[in-house]
């Protein structure tokens, strides 16, 4: 007998699981989401890079300001065909990009310290009441509200630099400096090739002190310099 009840307690935590939304599962963190990596826009020619006037760049397009926005009250009200390219938005508001959509008439901003947003006695990860914010992991001592918070300002090949990392140490008795780049790339047409790297560095004359070509990016990540 007791085996049976042990087999309808899975059957049931189980079950219990899998209707469970996204964010009330504590192993979900992000769902599509890029890793992070540096921001940077590309340039066209080395000339325009050194210049560092990336509006002038040719990948350079700034989507700031009205988007079209949907507020919902809570999950089950969302619009679940919001991916169509013909869902009729003709009701929808118009907020500014970049912005916090508490701060303009969606919702209201959060500000506790102890408590959560959402319930006086919480018992994570469900969430019993109306919930926009629809986070429960921690509650710490800030304002919480939501929206898109940075510019969208640019594009990039469909094969290009996704990130690099930058490290200068100082070495021999601090007499000499070594220097290293890190590059990954980024091939939507997953052609899976090894690419090329060419890397200068300038200093402050406008001089190179530093040219290596060829430096081939093997499994998304090059040699270091």
């Amino acid at each position: 007998m007791s085996q049976i009840y042990i087999f309808l307690f899975l059957s049931v935590s189980i079950c219990l699981t899998a209707q469970q939304p996204d964010w009330q599962n504590q192993k979900i963190f992000d769902i599509n989401k890029e890793k992070p990596h540096v921001n940077s826009v590309n340039y066209a020619d080395i000339d325009l890079a050194k210049s560092g006037e990336f509006q002038e760049s040719r990948y350079y397009l700034s989507l700031n300001g009205k988007w079209k926005f949907k507020y919902s009250i809570d999950d089950e009200l969302r619009p679940l065909d919001l991916y169509k390219p013909d869902i009729d938005i003709s009701s929808w508001d118009e907020i500014p990009v970049p912005s916090n959509w508490e701060v303009i008439g969606h919702g209201t901003p959060m500000y506790v310290n102890t408590d959560y947003p959402f319930d006086k006695k919480p018992e994570p990860p469900f969430i019993k009441i109306d919930n926009p914010i629809g986070s429960y992991l921690e509650c710490q001592d800030f304002w919480r509200i939501s929206g898109i918070e940075r510019d969208i300002i640019y594009a990039k090949d469909k094969i290009s630099i996704n990130d690099f990392i930058v490290q200068s140490l100082l070495v021999n008795d601090y007499k000499d400096v070594s220097f290293k780049v890190e590059v990954e790339d980024k091939d939507i047409l997953k052609k899976k090739a090894n690419l090329l790297v060419h890397a200068r560095l300038f200093n402050s004359k406008n001089e190179v002190v530093i040219d290596k070509k060829n430096i081939v990016i093997v499994e998304k990540i090059t040699k270091y310099i």
